[in-house]
């Protein structure tokens, strides 16, 4: 979990300038405790939590009164976040990034978050509870365009691989099951040696 904070910080290139988040996700999930709390922790920014539950109004009064530079959450969060600045129409600072995760993020909603939230870059994660968070995220490179259609590239000291159904890498571009290897994996399901079995393979993928 420290380690998968740690790199999800400097893909946010935390390690290179102070960063204050505002941290709309729960934190009992895995976007929350770790995206959020332990990549802040590691790499010295300030969390900002604006509210007990998700409030878009007070996010948005948030990222002003704190001056956040950072903006985290889902994307069910930014289109609610869009929506009320639309409505509100206050005067945001700029936003060096916006980060989302946890579904599918629309090529629309990038270009709305970027426009109506005034953020600079967006960027995407993808990940599991079962993989302590993130496996896939947005380089610090990597072009608007791109970001708008990629969920990321393979984070730090993670293996990835797409199989068919008998446990055999398929090409590129064809469908297939995703299998992450690495030290971000859960070591098994609590009293559950059978349904570890099932998506825990021997040689740890």
């Amino acid at each position: 979990m420290i380690n998968n904070g740690y790199h999800v910080g400097t893909r946010h290139e935390f390690d290179k300038r102070y960063s204050r988040v505002c941290l709309n996700n729960p934190l009992f999930h895995v976007y929350g405790c770790i995206i959020g709390t332990l990549n802040s922790l590691y790499h010295g920014a300030t969390m900002v939590l604006p509210a007990p539950h998700f409030h878009p109004e007070s996010s948005l009064k948030t990222i002003i009164s704190e001056k956040c530079n950072v903006l985290y959450g889902t994307p069910t969060m930014f289109v609610d976040l869009v929506a009320k600045q639309r409505e509100l129409k206050l005067e945001l600072p700029e936003i060096d990034l916006a980060n989302t995760g946890g579904s599918v993020c629309s090529p629309q909603l990038v270009r709305d978050v970027t426009k109506v939230l005034n953020v600079k870059k967006m960027n995407s994660v993808y990940g599991l509870t079962e993989t302590s968070a993130v496996v896939f995220q947005s380089l610090p490179s990597d072009k608007s365009e791109l970001i708008e259609e990629f969920v990321g590239t393979v984070s730090d000291n993670l293996e990835a691989k797409v199989v068919d159904k008998d446990g055999n890498a398929v090409e590129f571009g064809m469908p297939g099951e995703l299998c992450i290897r690495g030290y971000c994996n859960m070591l098994g399901y609590v009293d559950d040696e059978q349904k570890t079995k099932e998506v825990l393979s021997a040689d740890g993928w």
